[in-house]
């Protein structure tokens, strides 16, 4: 676990936002383990903008990488089935965060404070959360970040009974949850800080109709984000880098779920030819 967070260390003072890019586009079903590392990474890309330093982010990267360890130890049923748990499935589920504690607390090579935010990430503030129900002042701010990254990843992702939501709704999620009490507001403003409000790899149409994916956030610019954009139709065109905090004649009119093609193409050699 020490290796792969300094390896991801590295990639990430590389370039944070291609790191966070990565992070926040989950591409495999892989559940529990692609969960843990998009978690991690996002998590990380958080640290950074709330200026922690290198062990503090290796420590929160490897609790993330671990928190879902004790999912091995519950039936693989209770997390795969295609329907929404029920509340002993779900109860069966909310026992991995003690399990994995159980496993870690004692393992030398596995830092405390990774333990704690692996124990930790499913609190909420207001106490709704497992396996202890505790409120914000007994939770670990670390766990707090944690919590966020691992929610945001998990509302994006699809899962078995549901499909993953559009990146924009997820953040609405998360800010209704601050509103409610369950995430913590200075864990949530990091993630926006690191994403934007529509976060790095999502689409989005313009103002002027044009369509365009974000390629960079822009720090406190939650809506204004660096945008690659098409005219309608025209995919294969010639695009524009917008920098919309530089534009103030255009803004974002809505996400969406993908990029629209009036028709379609395929490459036949060196060119591309109608369908």
């Amino acid at each position: 676990m020490s290796m792969i967070a300094d390896e991801a260390l590295c990639e990430l003072s590389e370039d944070s936002d291609l790191f966070s890019c990565l992070g926040v586009n989950p591409y495999s079903d892989k559940y529990p383990a692609r969960h843990s590392m998009h978690t991690a990474m996002l998590a990380m890309s958080i640290g950074t903008k709330l200026q922690f330093d290198r062990q503090t982010l290796k420590e929160l990267a490897i609790g993330c990488l671990i928190h879902d360890a004790g999912m091995l130890k519950i039936n693989e049923e209770a997390y795969s089935t295609p329907i929404v748990l029920d509340r002993i499935k779900f109860l069966e589920i909310t026992k991995h965060p003690v399990l994995v504690f159980d496993m870690m607390k004692d393992m030398q090579s596995i830092p405390s404070r990774s333990a704690f935010i692996a124990y930790q990430i499913h609190e909420r503030c207001d106490g709704s959360g497992y396996p202890r129900g505790s409120k914000s002042p007994q939770i670990h701010f670390l766990s707090k970040i944690a919590a966020v990254a691992d929610s945001y990843i998990g509302l994006v992702s699809t899962r078995p009974h549901r499909p993953g939501m559009l990146p924009y709704r997820a953040i609405e999620k998360l800010l209704q949850g601050v509103n409610l009490g369950l995430y913590d507001a200075i864990a949530v403003r990091a993630l926006l800080k690191t994403i934007s409000l529509f976060p790095i790899g999502s689409y989005v149409e313009l103002t002027d109709a044009r369509q365009g994916k974000v390629l960079r956030s822009n720090g406190d610019g939650y809506n204004t984000p660096i945008v690659e954009v098409w005219q309608p139709g025209q995919l294969f065109g010639e695009s524009e880098i917008v920098d919309l905090k530089e534009n103030d004649n255009l803004k974002v009119a809505k996400p969406i779920a993908k990029l629209d093609s009036e028709k379609e193409f395929e490459l036949d050699g060196d060119h591309w030819e109608l369908k």
